[in-house]
């Protein structure tokens, strides 16, 4: 039984949510923690950030499902580049 006013976690898979934060990880990495936030002018990294959800969907929609360079899935890759716009709207 579930309390309605209680925000429900067990919707939301730990196994895709660690997908995710692989991403994160590999993000930082190659750019920084956080390295959106870095960037010189929001606009253009909210430009990105988008282009690459289209991207990764795009490729999905295809039939591809992991990305070629990381092996990770691209749903995952577009999960994370919703959460960073998410967060760019807040900066």
């Amino acid at each position: 039984m579930s309390d309605p006013q209680k925000t429900r976690y067990d919707f939301v898979s730990p196994a895709y949510e660690n997908l995710v934060a692989q991403v994160f990880t590999m993000g930082a990495e190659k750019h920084g923690d956080f390295g959106w936030r870095d960037s010189a002018s929001h606009s253009e990294m909210t430009t990105r950030c988008y282009n690459a959800l289209r991207r990764h969907i795009g490729a999905w929609k295809g039939g591809e499902k992991n990305d070629k360079e990381d092996g990770l899935p691209h749903l995952a890759h577009a999960i994370a580049n919703c959460y960073i716009l998410m967060d760019l709207e807040d900066l």
